[in-house]
């Protein structure tokens, strides 16, 4: 599928940490395209974007997060990063001279990913965009070392997404859902 991508003009490339806010609004555009139908779909404003840009920066691994255009427009976009949950344990809620002592080691020794968005704009869907983010992205994880990516958020009715994680090896451990009652 991702040859089929790649013969038909898609292109993938890191983000360019250099042009960084450039390319945090190519993630919205995407972002609010891609995800608008979704249930709760609030859009990203430009605040939220320099906010998240911002708080998020120092820890981006740019080979991670990529994003796929066409002709030089953005169809797509994937981004994993490094799991800190694994960081956060080892420091046991503390903020103090030794636990960011233990912060700064343990950070080097992170093995797990999180996939926190992958997101392709309507029209570019079922043909291989998927399939080449997942190609060129994952040759990040291996690059770094990576044993795990966890892919969070998956909504339970986005079956098409949840089939291309089990193609790829994947297998569901666990589910969140969100019930919503009227309050009189």
């Amino acid at each position: 599928m991702a040859g089929i991508a790649f013969r038909s003009g898609i292109r993938v490339r890191p983000i360019d940490m250099k042009n960084f806010q450039r390319d945090m609004r190519i993630f919205r555009v995407v972002y609010n395209s891609a995800w608008e139908k979704n249930w709760g779909f609030i859009p990203l404003t430009d605040e939220e974007l320099v906010y998240l840009g911002n708080s998020l920066k120092s820890i981006v691994v740019p080979e991670m997060i990529v994003i796929a255009e066409k002709n030089s427009e953005p169809v797509g976009f994937m981004g994993m990063l490094p799991d800190f949950n694994f960081v956060l344990r080892h420091m046991k809620g503390r903020t103090n001279p030794v636990s960011i002592i233990k912060a700064l080691y343990y950070s080097k020794k992170i093995k797990d990913l999180r996939m926190l968005l992958l997101g392709i704009k309507r029209e570019y869907r079922n043909r291989g965009v998927d399939a080449i983010l997942f190609r060129e992205g994952f040759k990040g994880v291996k690059k770094g070392g990576y044993k795990r990516v966890e892919f969070s958020w998956i909504l339970e009715d986005n079956i098409p997404t949840q089939r291309l994680v089990e193609m790829i090896g994947g297998r569901l451990y666990k589910k969140y859902r969100i019930y919503e009652k009227k309050l009189r």
